[in-house]
This record gives structure tokens, sequence and C-alpha cells, in this order.
């Protein structure tokens, strides 16, 4: 069972959040301006099933991934305890596991609006895609950016669902044309939150670049750091991560204010952030560094969604 949880990334749930908080936002961008009239227990119904298909997905598409790039992780120093790594559990028994993984994630389908259903299985190719998609082509986080922020629309569109059922009646509250008005706002979310996933995985892709280079894998870090094939024994990454945390925090500074959010949350999420950034990027060296920058990025999304909550 151990082994199964770590196939599914259950014992590392930090980066849930990655998943989790693009669906929040989503959610509480509509939701927000009428929350104090929902019923509590409509919100917390609706933030379970979030968290809950956060989790399902991306235990899913940890399989998948694992499943398909076996071969290159058994040779990476990160990646060759993983559990088909390593063979303390087959590719034939990680297929049943993904499998039954998609049908508890098709039961999920059964709780959410029509559109949110048919965003899912939008998602579901894409996921299958993303790890052929590093056989082919240097720029396979676009597609992982493209799949881990459409929770944007499923939480969009379970908020709408909530507040067309509680507010057909109030006067029209809900169609009022300034709250539509900002709808298209949701568009330029997704596409900055797909820019955002991009950079922050490649910061986190940064760990293995040598490895990636030595198994011939096609990674967005060797197009960044522009490195030859018959240079790795030369590769510095120093210059790569300092531009590459410049862009992670511009990014974050920019979701902020795209929304306007110029409340305290706006100047505390700003400092807190350079604060951080600047503390790890002076304490700690390039492996240690990437990693936590990664990690970093979990409070940039609470970050935000504290931003969208007070705003």
């Amino acid at each position: 069972m151990k082994q199964y949880l770590s196939l599914a990334r259950i014992d590392k749930p930090w980066a849930i959040l990655l998943l989790l908080t693009p669906s929040l936002w989503g959610f509480f961008f509509h939701t927000n301006f009428l929350i104090h009239k929902i019923q509590f227990i409509e919100i917390l119904k609706s933030l379970f099933i979030l968290l809950l298909g956060s989790i399902l997905a991306r235990s899913f598409g940890c399989v998948v991934n694992d499943i398909m790039d076996a071969d290159f992780d058994k040779n990476t120093s990160r990646t060759h305890t993983r559990p088909i790594a390593s063979k303390n559990i087959s590719k034939k028994n990680g297929i049943v596991f993904a499998i039954v993984l998609a049908v508890l994630s098709s039961i999920m389908l059964f709780f959410i609006p029509v559109n949110a259903v048919y965003t899912c299985i939008i998602a579901f190719p894409l996921i299958l895609l993303y790890p052929l998609a590093k056989r082919y082509t240097y720029y396979p986080q676009i597609i992982l950016g493209i799949v881990f922020n459409l929770g944007i629309f499923v939480g969009y569109f379970l908020s709408l669902e909530i507040t067309r059922l509680n507010f057909m009646e109030i006067n029209g509250e809900i169609f009022n044309p300034q709250i539509q008005k900002q709808h298209y706002k949701l568009i330029i979310l997704y596409l900055i939150s797909i820019l955002w996933t991009v950079i922050y995985d490649t910061i986190y892709a940064m760990q293995d670049i040598k490895y990636d280079i030595k198994n011939k894998v096609k990674a967005i870090t060797i197009v960044f750091c522009n490195v030859k094939f018959n240079n790795i024994d030369t590769i510095n990454t120093s210059n790569c991560k300092n531009i590459l945390f410049l862009i992670n925090f511009i990014i974050f500074i920019l979701l902020l204010f795209v929304f306007k959010f110029f409340t305290i949350s706006f100047y505390i999420s700003i400092i807190s952030t350079l604060t951080l950034f600047i503390i790890i990027k002076l304490t700690f060296d390039n492996k240690i560094s990437y990693k936590l920058g990664f990690n970093l990025n979990n409070i940039f999304g609470i970050f935000i969604l504290f931003a969208i909550l007070t705003s």
C-alpha cells in the first residue's frame, strides 16, 4: 500500500495545492461577491468536490507519467527510487492502478455541472499526452499548464451552478451587467496561469537538466539555458535560476495587477514573496533552491486566493 501511495504522490500532498488553488480561484472569482448569501454547507460541498477532484486528477497524472517515464526515471538521481522505476510496482499493476483512479475520477463527474464535465473530458487526453510530449517537443510544460489550470473553469462553472440555484429569484442580481462584464478576466487569469505553470515547472525541472540531456529527453530547461548536448559537464545554471526566479515573481505580480487587488493583501503578498525569493536565492545552493523555488509557488497560489477573497 505504501508503494501505491508513493506512486500516486499522496506522500507528497503539498504539490496538490498547485492543482487545487486555480480551481479555488475560479470558484471564488465568481462566488465571492455573493458568498455572504450562500449557505455554508453549499460552499463546503463545492470545496470538497474540488479538493477530492484535484487529488484524484493529480494522482492519475502522476501514475501515467511514471508508467511512461520509467526508463528515464531509473537513470535520474531524483526519480530512480519511484515505485515503477525501482520495480517495486510493475508497469502492469501501475496501469491497473491508473484505471482505478480514472474510474474514481469519473465518478466525480456526476457531482459537477455539465460544462465542468466537458472541461474534464478535454483534460483527460492532455494528461496522457504530457509524458509523450517530452519525446517530441522541448515545450511539454505548455501542455502541463493547459491541463493544470483547467480547474479554473471547473471551479467557475461550479460556482455558476451554486449561484444559479440560489439566486434565480433575487431580482436578477446574478445577471448584473457589471458582474457579467468581469467574466472576460477569467480567460486572462487562465492564460497567465498557463505561463505561471510553465515557469514553476521549469524551475523544478532544472534539478534534472544534466540527466535529461544524458537520457535524450526534450525539456524546456535545455532551450532556456541554451545547453548543447555535447556540453554536459560545463553546465552552469545559476544565471538561468536568477532569470527564472525573476520571471516567476513578475508573473505573480501580474496576476495581482490584472485583477487590481490593491488591498492590504496585495502589498503583504508582494513583500512576503520577494523576501522569500531573496532568502532562497542567497541561502541555498542551486539544487535545493530549485526545489524550494518550486514549492514557493504553492504559497503564491494561496496569496492569489487570499487577494481574491479580500478584494
